[in-house]
């Protein structure tokens, strides 16, 4: 009885996971996410195979965590088999598979792998057809998520580009306009490798430290002047008048910076 009522509960849908692409990929979380990714590379409307899905429907499909998800997200960028843009208004992530690229690391994980069955070059280059097929390979999926998730636990990334659009819509205000969300990402492009951190870390930090003086009179040209001074690690920049709103968050800032 307890068998049955167990069986029952899962009445989720199984994701199909292909241990092949986790030996390749360098592990299990990466190797569940890009199945998942090649699962619905063909599904979407793009011609050139972009896709665009949130983190609540990546969380909802795999249960993996944010962290998780992030690090998935880095190994795949890492190994040049997940390929990402900004695309429409509001800015939405989309995703798209390299799959020359993953063809290549899955051909040499099949060439290295000791205990791999011998395989001619056509099984080889059939490798991603048969991953493509995944929705076939979902029925007979036995593996709960959740399982394949706790064999292996990523270390939680720094932030991404999603993180910056959050932390700005959270501490300042939705990001208004090409301009806005230009300058962010070319603030990410110029801090990425300081001192050994990604851009959106930077970033991210610039926006804490500038919305802590003026929750909602910062605009860009101070959040400008504080990402310059955390990047480089100088004092704070001298506040000059224009660079926030007028109202209460411009007093509580010029009362802050005059006593600092």
């Amino acid at each position: 009885m307890t068998e049955s009522l167990v069986r029952a509960l899962l009445k989720d849908r199984p994701i199909a996971y292909k241990p092949i692409l986790a030996r390749a990929l360098g592990g299990v979380t990466v190797g569940l996410w890009v199945s998942q990714l090649i699962y619905w590379s063909d599904k979407g409307r793009d011609p050139d195979g972009w896709i665009y899905k949130t983190y609540i429907e990546w969380e909802a499909e795999t249960a993996m965590s944010r962290g998780e998800l992030d690090g998935a997200r880095k190994r795949a960028g890492m190994l040049g088999i997940v390929e990402e843009k900004l695309a429409q208004v509001p800015a939405r992530l989309h995703y798209r598979i390299n799959w020359e690229r993953l063809e290549e690391l899955l051909a040499a994980q099949v060439e290295q792998s000791s205990s791999q069955e011998t395989c001619n070059p056509v099984c080889i280059k059939h490798a991603i057809k048969v991953a493509q097929n995944i929705d076939t390979i979902t029925e007979s999926t036995t593996e709960s998520t959740t399982d394949i998730i706790a064999e292996e636990k990523e270390k939680t990334t720094e932030p991404t580009w999603s993180d910056v659009v959050t932390t700005y819509q959270d501490n300042i205000g939705m990001i208004s306009g090409a301009v806005c969300k230009d300058r962010l990402i070319a603030m990410v492009d110029e801090a990425n490798g300081v001192r050994g951190h990604s851009g959106a870390y930077w970033v991210v930090k610039a926006i804490k430290e500038a919305s802590k003086s003026a929750r909602r009179g910062v605009n860009l040209n101070y959040l400008d002047k504080v990402f310059k001074t955390v990047v480089s690690g100088e004092a704070k920049p001298t506040y000059e008048k224009g660079d926030t709103c007028t109202g209460k968050g411009l007093a509580r800032l010029e009362a802050k910076l005059s006593h600092s």
